[in-house]
């Protein structure tokens, strides 16, 4: 795992994020600022939002098997990046709800590449 230079509270979504979400709904998070879970980049093992596993079970063994991809960037709480979403591009918030409901849990978590961020400090 890396940790960054200083605390990071947030970050500006610069260009839009890797992932399985459609190409339009991931531009909709560009320009936007989300809260971090983790003030640190995170190296994690992922897996899409779509074909992924449903539970922690499943993403371990993906992990162990090698279905997941590891990525290193910010973990976000997935919920609320969508409430950010849902402000200002209610529709790609729509999809989310739509086809990716599990997000929508308080502890669900998105990371967000790090090429995709821009590091913010507590001003936000």
């Amino acid at each position: 795992m890396y940790a960054s230079a200083s605390p990071v509270l947030s970050v500006r979504i610069v260009r839009p994020p890797k992932g399985e979400a459609p190409e339009w709904v991931r531009e909709a998070w560009v320009g936007l600022v989300l809260p971090l879970k983790e003030a640190r980049l995170q190296t994690l093992p992922i897996c899409g939002v779509l074909s992924g596993p449903r539970s922690g079970l499943r993403m371990l063994w993906d992990s162990l098997t090698g279905a997941s991809v590891t990525t290193t960037g910010y973990l976000a709480p997935a919920a609320r990046a969508i409430e950010v979403l849902e402000a200002s591009r209610p529709l790609a918030a729509r999809w989310w709800r739509d086809h990716a409901p599990r997000f929508l849990r308080e502890e669900a978590e998105f990371l967000f590449d790090a090429a995709a961020c821009e590091r913010l400090g507590s001003g936000g």
